[in-house]
């Protein structure tokens, strides 16, 4: 997934943002340790305490195109979210009906590119309208 970041809104309009990052790749813990915290999208509960509720802005990446994962993935996305936190998906634009089922979440016209050339189409999915993307 691998990742989940978090807005408090206090800290937003000082120019503060505090990050976490849950992922699964174990060198993250090494280049970003204060903000990692090991995520497996397997285990969507298992995630510390004082994380649950706690994120405004959630952007998640879920490892692979399998609805058993994004399911999981979703779990975790409510797990961790405030209520009306906003969150973004990027993900194939094959599991653009599931985004919406799981998470209400619409396509957006922002279009990923990555360096690897995948041969699957990728998109990005959000609950709210975005300014950028």
């Amino acid at each position: 997934m691998d990742s989940f970041s978090t807005e408090r809104p206090k800290e937003y309009k000082t120019g503060k943002v505090t990050v976490s990052l849950l992922e699964y790749d174990q060198r993250f813990e090494k280049k970003f340790p204060s903000e990692y915290i090991p995520y497996d999208y397997r285990h969507p509960h298992a995630v510390p305490e004082e994380t649950k509720g706690a994120f405004d802005v959630i952007i998640a990446d879920p490892p692979f195109l399998a609805d058993e994962c994004l399911v999981k993935t979703a779990q975790t996305v409510r797990l961790l979210a405030k209520p009306n936190a906003k969150v973004i998906l990027c993900t194939g634009t094959i599991m653009a009906k599931m985004a919406d089922r799981l998470l209400g979440l619409h396509r957006l016209k922002f279009e990923p590119q990555h360096a690897n050339n995948l041969s699957n189409e990728f998109s990005c999915f959000a609950n709210y309208e975005t300014k950028y993307l």
